[in-house]
């Protein structure tokens, strides 16, 4: 359970730019802010950005929870981009952090990792969803390919990380959906704490959150939801039932896991809180 809060100062040092302000206290501690600068009349922006981080973070073997350690992030850095219409974005992107791992409890076979990390990459958006939660129809896809560079403490690593949906309706009260995300770093050995993860809502829901780490993680699903009931006016799109198929995995050099499948159902109902899931799910 966490508390976020967000600020948002729009037009904060001239027309269309923007700053953004977000903290999450409880279960883990975060604070991030960024500044969305579009740079005179063109469509080129700069978004510098802060941020720090401290989570626990639980270690699974076989389905059982062995650690627990403490994951702590402190760094910043920029987005140099153009927006070519409301729909698509490319960025380049330069990232700066020091990252500590540390074990608090238990035993498991990870190491103790501290120091600094430091990525580049390319990142390009493009959405034509027409809600942010539940969209009758629409694609999004977010890529961003490049390099982990080397440091004192890691090895210069290619990074690549897709993640794509795209929902439909049929006649009105149907809406249909498949998404899919696909994280590499080519089968490199990088530390635990740079690892892709899978486990929990919408991300293999029959897991623990984060079960599974790797070097590399693909992950697909397909939903139908159908629409059961109407929020009166400013309240929301509705109330949807909704059943939906996960498949993914997770492997690195040392370790593989094995395909994990699941399926869920449940009750969605998109609100101006945010989406409410009320569900359940089945997996092996």
């Amino acid at each position: 359970m966490s508390l976020d809060f967000r600020l948002i100062n729009r037009d904060f040092g001239g027309f269309g730019s923007e700053l953004r302000t977000d903290v999450r206290v409880g279960f883990l501690t975060q604070f991030a802010t960024e500044y969305y600068r579009q740079l005179g009349s063109t469509s080129f922006f700069l978004q510098p950005h802060l941020g720090i981080l401290r989570e626990p973070v639980y270690l699974w073997a076989n389905q059982k929870r062995i650690s627990e350690r403490l994951e702590q992030q402190a760094g910043g850095g920029f987005d140099f981009g153009k927006t070519f219409s409301r729909n698509m974005q490319v960025a380049a992107q330069w990232r700066m952090q020091d990252t500590r791992w540390t074990l608090t409890t238990g035993q498991d076979q990870s190491t103790n990792f501290s120091g600094p990390v430091e990525t580049t990459a390319l990142h390009l958006t493009y959405d034509t969803a027409v809600e942010g939660a539940v969209s009758p129809h629409g694609l999004r896809v977010d890529f961003s390919g490049g390099y982990l560079l080397h440091t004192s403490v890691v090895r210069s690593t290619p990074i690549l990380e897709l993640k794509t949906s795209q929902t439909f309706t049929y006649r009105q009260k149907n809406l249909f959906g498949i998404g899919t995300e696909v994280n590499t770093h080519f089968h490199n050995d990088v530390p635990d704490p740079l690892r892709f993860t899978l486990g929990g809502p919408l991300r293999l829901s029959a897991s623990s959150i984060d079960e599974y780490r790797g070097t590399d993680v693909y992950l697909a699903r397909a939903g139908y939801l159908r629409r059961i009931a109407v929020l009166p006016t400013g309240f929301g799109q509705g109330v949807y039932a909704t059943v939906a198929y996960e498949v993914g995995d997770a492997w690195s050099a040392q370790t593989h896991t094995a395909l994990r499948q699941d399926g869920l159902a449940g009750l969605v109902a998109a609100t101006p809180f945010g989406v409410i899931t009320v569900a359940g799910s089945v997996g092996d």
